[in-house]
């Protein structure tokens, strides 16, 4: 990354509310390529975070810098692509229109908002509803007319607060993919939050994990789940029943019996499979054994568990 300008720096970040609440002592740079997962439980700060880094929060203290290499003199808008948690819409404008909005106010001229406003529009599955008021569609619909706006300029760092909420399971698919497509084929990046971590950990390759109000981790997605699992899970295919051996795994404290045909089972990184293959292999016949990873999102359930449990040992 020496050679490779970071798109947003940001240090020391401070955003303190009246009542005391807000984020403090935050730092991390992003780059191109960077798809990055904003996780966090509700009032954890990532709506401050993502507010203070599209300008509409005043900041107490500390540095937001976009860098000049990615900034173009006649369009410095175009470097942000902001859709906000709270849904933001000019009712008195129609599809087409509130799209529109998005180039225009970039820095394009007419024809070329209008030709990247329809493009966004197809993306988001919406060319059909162009003329129609805003008031006349669904939830749904109405939250892809606001991600349209927000895209619609092809913006170097997509900034994107929960924005597959209310759109169902197809959309959200569509629209990672075309955050993915965008980020490998143009010099741009993506923060974006979601409470669906499964969807987060198909696309995103780093993640901001932040609790009351600090940055937690960030980094490798791949890296937190890995430093914060000591368990491996394996898949074991067989032939016939499993009887003593079963009980003999089901007694061991270091192993945790997911599922029993197939054999799924989490167990020490210390442990040996081969030893779990010698045990059981005397009763069945062995098909197939892999390795299945852990998900981020049972790995970041787990340590809340943890630390709720170590919350409630301390009262």
């Amino acid at each position: 990354m020496n050679n490779v300008h970071p798109i947003l720096s940001v240090n020391e970040l401070i955003i303190t509310y009246k009542n005391g609440a807000g984020i403090r002592n935050i730092n991390f740079d992003i780059y191109p390529g960077d798809f990055v997962a904003l996780v966090g439980s509700n009032g954890a700060g990532k709506s401050t975070l993502l507010n203070g880094l599209s300008g509409i929060q005043e900041i107490t203290g500390g540095t937001i810098i976009y860098d000049d290499h990615y900034i173009e003199n006649n369009k410095p808008y175009r470097i942000l692509g902001f859709s906000p948690q709270n849904q933001v819409i000019d009712w008195y404008l129609n599809v087409f229109d509130n799209v529109l909005l998005g180039p225009l106010l970039a820095g394009f001229d007419k024809k070329r908002s209008e030709e990247m406003a329809l493009k966004a529009l197809n993306k988001v599955n919406l060319q059909q509803k162009s003329k129609h008021m805003v008031d006349q569609l669904s939830g749904g619909q109405q939250q892809r007319v606001q991600i349209a706006r927000a895209i619609a300029h092809e913006p170097i760092l997509y900034v994107l607060d929960e924005p597959t909420t209310g759109l169902d399971a197809e959309s959200s698919e569509l629209f990672l993919q075309y955050l993915e497509e965008s980020i490998h084929h143009r010099e741009c990046a993506v923060i974006i939050s979601s409470h669906d971590l499964n969807l987060l950990e198909n696309y995103c390759n780093k993640m901001i994990y932040i609790e009351n109000g600090e940055i937690v981790y960030f980094g490798l997605i791949s890296e937190f789940v890995e430093m914060n699992n000591q368990t491996a899970r394996f898949a074991i295919e067989y032939k016939g029943e499993l009887n003593n051996a079963l009980s003999k795994l089901e007694s061991d404290d270091e192993i945790n019996i997911i599922h029993t045909k197939p054999l799924v089972l989490d167990m020490n990184k210390k442990m040996r499979i081969s030893n779990i293959i010698s045990l059981i292999e005397h009763e069945v016949e062995i098909v197939n054994i892999h390795h299945e990873p852990v998900s981020l999102r049972e790995t970041y359930l787990r340590l809340k568990s943890v630390k709720g449990e170590q919350i409630n040992e301390r009262k």
